[in-house]
């Protein structure tokens, strides 16, 4: 399955670790769709900003598994986090 913006670009997968400070500008944030997921796991059409912090693809599949091993690992006194209520667009 292949998921769409409104703007008919594509979404794709990436892994990147977060540096900080300016890992994803305003600018960057608000010209396209980025989101963050456990395990430095993000979903975006900004190929430029995939490029510019040195991301790499994944495949729906790839990402959603390190989704779900970093949610399974997680040890919150809260309410457990159940990785199959974070399932990526």
């Amino acid at each position: 399955m292949v998921f769409i913006n409104k703007d008919n670009k594509m979404l794709k997968y990436y892994y990147a670790v977060n540096t900080g400070k300016g890992f994803i500008t305003h600018e960057e944030n608000e010209s396209a769709y980025i989101k963050g997921y456990p395990g430095d796991i993000y979903v975006t059409e900004n190929e430029a900003w995939a490029s510019r912090v040195s991301a790499i693809e994944l495949t729906k599949d790839q990402a959603q598994a390190i989704v779900n091993e970093i949610s399974s690992q997680t040890s919150i006194t809260l309410p457990p986090i159940n990785p199959l209520e974070i399932l990526l667009p």
